[in-house]
């Protein structure tokens, strides 16, 4: 069952329903690098546990986030009895980056864990509580016409969330992209990528700094599985500073963490790739210090 590494680091067991627990490692060393492939990743595995036995459903772990960046996370249960993990948004500057800014990773935004109808698929949606760091609402546009050119959704937040709701057929003739934290003359751009159509998704930080710190790999892959997680119908981003969380259809994730250098690279812009033109429904708002809390 091992990837290839020499240890699991920070193993994670607990009940997601009463016939099914889950597994969650984070393989490293060996084959599995912070920069090459296969990526260190949180991995996981759901199964039956029955007389100190663990027996998962399938033998190849399933990856946590659709591509690497968020690892490790510690889970608990809330009050409303659902579970909730915080990962670690890790860095993938090099060291000598990292000690120059003083400070390295950082936390992810709180996650619901759910098994999902299959029965061994976990899902992960944005924590119902995150709904308090929203600011009043700077975007509400039904009907949303795009095309290739990018539609300019906001020009001046470092924190925000984006909610992007699309109809999946339409939607399956090409992909989707976003750009965010980019800058007006398109110098600085991080570009994600939907592809409804061939169930992928990608993030693209080729031109996400004009900084010469290597942030290690620029260009991020990964699989999106409809059958588990249903046609892509909705896509929610929040960026805050440097890192960047997104939920598919509040089921499939991913944090991944990017540094522009420039003080305007604060850009949104939404487009559709290929000669095509769908119509979306987009809503966004500022992020901002919950009430009581420390700034």
């Amino acid at each position: 069952m091992d990837p290839g590494s020499v240890i699991w680091e920070m193993p994670v067991f607990v009940r997601l329903s009463d016939r099914a627990s889950i597994l969650v490692v984070n393989p490293i060393g060996a084959k599995v690098s912070k920069y090459g492939d296969p990526a260190t990743r949180a991995v996981y595995w759901t199964g039956e546990w029955s007389e100190g036995v663990f027996k998962p459903f399938f033998r190849t772990p399933k990856n946590l986030d659709m591509v690497p960046g968020h690892l490790a996370p510690t889970v608990g249960r809330a009050a409303d009895g659902r579970l909730r993990a915080i990962g670690i948004v890790d860095e993938r500057r090099t060291p000598t980056s990292q000690e120059r800014a003083g400070w390295a990773n950082m936390f992810s935004l709180p996650r619901v864990w759910t098994l999902l109808p299959d029965g061994q698929t976990l899902g992960q949606a944005p924590a119902p509580e995150l709904t308090a760091l929203r600011g009043e609402r700077r975007v509400e546009r039904s009907g949303l016409a795009l095309g290739n050119e990018p539609v300019k959704l906001t020009n001046d937040l470092h924190a925000f969330e984006l909610l992007v709701e699309l109809d999946a057929a339409k939607a399956a003739a090409g992909p989707i992209v976003l750009d965010v934290l980019a800058s007006a003359d398109g110098r600085e751009v991080t570009r994600l990528l939907f592809d409804p159509a061939k169930g992928r998704v990608s993030v693209d930080k080729s031109n996400s700094t004009l900084s010469a710190d290597n942030e290690g790999p620029l260009v991020l892959q990964g699989d999106y599985s409809s059958d588990a997680f249903g046609p892509m119908r909705s896509l929610r981003v929040i960026v805050d500073g440097s890192a960047i969380e997104v939920f598919v259809n509040d089921a499939a994730t991913y944090a991944v963490r990017s540094y522009p250098s420039l003080p305007g690279s604060t850009q949104v812009g939404l487009a559709a790739m290929g000669n095509q033109s769908i119509s979306v429904n987009v809503q966004l708002w500022p992020l901002r210090h919950p009430t009581g809390a420390s700034k």
